[in-house]
């Protein structure tokens, strides 16, 4: 196993003892809850990273991590798989661009009938985002269509 993946692993870890030490720090000034759920976001996956770096290193599990380099070189690279990928990509965005414009229609509605004090700027940047994955869609097909 490459050694970036310990020294991330070593990274997260000290980056999340890092931030817990100065939520714990400024606790009296600032909500220092933000800081401890990034830290405990960059421990957990850290803690894995180390356990999965040690067990793959180890002399007797080295065949069974070259069996599956081999087999995960041949899943990125099956056809098959690859358009499974590129069509489960395509049907989780366009359910993410109508789960968007539901969200601006009930937003708004909540809004117009005074049910919550809801900013227009939510709904503004919720719409600008709606219409940015949209077009960034079209660029995205249209550039890949000249290349390929």
């Amino acid at each position: 196993m490459k050694k970036g993946n310990l020294y991330t692993g070593i990274g997260f870890i000290l980056t999340g003892i890092l931030l817990i030490l100065i939520g714990y720090l400024l606790r009296e000034n600032i909500d220092s809850s933000f800081l401890f759920g990034w830290s405990g976001g960059l421990i957990g996956p850290g803690i894995l990273s180390l356990y999965k770096y040690y067990r793959w290193s180890s002399p007797e599990n080295a065949g069974e991590y070259e069996k599956r380099l081999k087999e995960e070189k041949i899943n990125l690279n099956d056809e098959r798989k690859i358009m499974l990928r590129d069509k489960s990509g395509r049907i989780a965005y366009v359910i993410g661009m109508l789960l968007l414009a539901l969200i601006i229609i009930i937003i708004s509605v909540i809004r117009m009938f005074d049910i919550a004090n809801i900013s227009r700027w939510l709904v503004l940047g919720i719409s600008l985002f709606l219409m940015f994955q949209y077009f960034l869609g079209i660029v995205v097909y249209r550039h890949l269509s000249k290349k390929l």
